[in-house]
C-alpha cells in the first residue's frame, strides 16, 4: 500500500512517498445495492438542512450505513456524511467514486501505524501539506493516515487533480464525479486545504505523463524533506508503467508477512540521472 520515491540532484534531495488508496466499495462491489440506504428519498426538512449545511459549510454528524445482506460486500460498513448523501451526480457519482470499506480503513490505519513505528515519516519532515487525487477513497485514506501521523492537524491535505488518470474523463461528464475541496471540508475532513489551487489543471492537450512532469517540478520547491502522495490504483499502475518504459533499473527487497493484508510497496530512487525501482512487498 505504500510506495516511496527518492529524488536527488546537486541542490534538491527529497523523498516522495506514494501510497495507494485503501480498498473501496468499487473494488469489491459489482452492483448498486450498497447504495440503497443512501438513495431513500429525503424529507423536506432534511433537504433544507442539507442545503444550508452545504451553503454555510457546517459540519454534520456522519451516519453509519450497513450494506444489505445480499450484497457482495455484506461485511462492509460504510461511514458516509449526511451532507454528501445527495452529492453532485447522485447515485452515478457514488458508484463511480466510492468510499472505503471497513477492510480498507483497517488496512489504512495499520499502514499509518507501521509508517510511524518504523520511523519512516514524522510530521516535522512533511512540510505544511500532503497530496491526494480527488478520488473519495484517496482523500479518506490520506486523512486517516494523517490522523495518526499528525494528530494536531497542522498539515493540510491538498487535492491535486493532475495526479489522477481518471480525472480527465470525468471532466467530460455533465456532473463532475469527484467531491470538491469545500464539500470535503464541510463534511468533517477539515484537513483539506480549501484555498489551494491545483498546480496544473488537466486539459485535453496535456496527457497524464506531462501533467505528472509539471507536478514533479513543483514538488522540488516543497518545504518538507518527505512528500506524501495518495493515489488510486489506476494512477499507481500508470506510474509503474512509466518507470518501466523509462528503462529504470529494478531491485528486489525482502518481503514481510506482516504486510500481507493489502500492503504493496516499492520505491524509486532518483540519484542524478540514475533511477532505480525497488520492490519490497507485492500482495498475492
Amino acid at each position: 500500500m505504500k510506495r516511496r520515491f527518492i529524488l536527488q540532484n546537486s541542490e534538491v534531495k527529497k523523498t516522495i512517498l506514494v501510497i495507494q488508496a485503501g480498498e473501496s466499495v468499487k473494488d469489491v462491489c459489482k452492483d448498486a445495492n450498497w447504495f440503497l440506504d443512501i438513495g431513500k428519498k429525503q424529507s423536506f426538512l432534511s433537504f433544507v438542512l442539507t442545503f444550508f449545511s452545504r451553503k454555510f459549510m457546517k459540519k454534520k454528524r456522519p451516519v453509519a450505513i450497513k450494506v444489505p445482506r445480499n450484497n457482495v460486500c455484506e461485511d462492509a460498513y460504510i461511514r458516509l456524511p449526511r451532507i454528501l448523501q445527495w452529492r453532485r451526480g447522485k447515485l452515478a457519482a457514488w458508484l463511480t467514486d466510492s468510499p472505503l470499506t471497513t477492510i480498507g480503513k483497517r488496512a489504512t490505519k495499520m499502514c499509518a501505524e507501521r509508517l510511524v513505528s518504523d520511523n519512516l515519516i514524522r510530521p516535522e519532515l512533511l512540510g505544511d501539506c500532503v497530496y491526494a487525487t480527488p478520488d473519495f477513497s484517496c482523500v479518506q485514506t490520506l486523512d486517516m493516515i494523517m490522523h495518526v501521523v499528525d494528530p494536531l492537524r497542522k498539515i493540510k491535505i491538498r487535492i491535486e487533480p493532475v495526479l489522477s488518470v481518471s480525472y480527465k474523463a470525468s471532466k467530460k461528464q455533465k456532473h463532475h464525479v469527484f467531491v470538491n475541496a469545500d464539500e470535503f471540508h464541510a463534511q468533517g475532513i477539515l484537513r483539506v486545504d480549501t484555498a489551494y489551487k491545483p498546480v496544473t489543471q488537466p486539459v485535453k492537450k496535456l496527457n497524464f505523463n506531462k501533467r505528472i512532469e509539471a507536478f514533479k517540478q513543483m514538488l522540488m520547491e516543497h518545504p518538507g524533506k518527505i512528500i506524501i502522495l495518495v493515489l488510486n490504483k489506476e494512477t499507481v499502475n500508470e506510474m509503474l508503467s512509466t518507470c518501466k518504459s523509462a528503462g529504470m533499473k529494478s531491485e528486489k527487497a525482502e518481503q514481510s508477512n506482516e504486510d500481507a493484508l493489502s500492503l504493496r510497496t516499492f520505491f524509486v530512487k532518483f540519484v542524478g540521472k540514475q533511477r532505480t525501482v525497488v520492490n519490497s512487498v507485492v500482495p498475492s
